[in-house]
């Protein structure tokens, strides 16, 4: 293996891994967010919440 693909490598692993690491802290804001919403008591709202964010995501797919 020569110095280019290591350093190709390298560059995937760091990118990968920061992807990851994005998608979980965006994960655990939506978790806090939405059991903040419950814990109010804003069930309707929880609901409204979660389809809008399904579809949000489905138009960022």
């Amino acid at each position: 293996m020569d110095i280019l693909e290591a350093t190709k490598s390298s560059f995937t692993m760091k990118a990968m891994v920061e992807y990851l690491m994005r998608g979980l802290v965006i994960s655990q804001k939506v978790v806090s967010m939405l059991q903040g919403k419950l814990a109010r008591g804003d069930k309707k709202t929880l609901v409204e919440e979660l389809v809008t964010l399904k579809v949000d995501h489905g138009k960022s797919a």
